[in-house]
């Protein structure tokens, strides 16, 4: 539960800073095998197509850091994004385990 609130906190930080957003949605579905988490905004997006290393040569360190936090729960994180179409950020954790 701890890695699901810090994945949301930086993801409305990275908002918040970064995305020029005037909407931003976050949803939580949890079952018996899974907890899930989305955080969709609708600003200024950006390439999501980059490794580890570009995202912090970059200085994208919050990206790194929701990537570290599921992986050390054994999640699924996606970032989906492009320029000029907002982002998504997407967590997934069996819970069954």
């Amino acid at each position: 539960a701890n890695a699901v609130f810090r994945i949301a906190q930086e993801a409305l930080r990275n908002v918040e800073r970064h995305s020029k957003a005037t909407r931003v949605a976050v949803g939580l579905t949890f079952t018996r095998y899974e907890a899930a988490m989305s955080v969709s905004d609708n600003g200024v997006g950006f390439d999501s197509q980059v490794s580890m290393t570009e995202l912090a040569r970059a200085g994208k360190f919050g990206l790194l850091g929701m990537m570290e936090h599921s992986e050390l729960v054994g999640g699924n994180l996606r970032i989906e994004s492009e320029p000029g179409h907002g982002a998504t950020i997407k967590l997934t954790i069996r819970t069954d385990v």
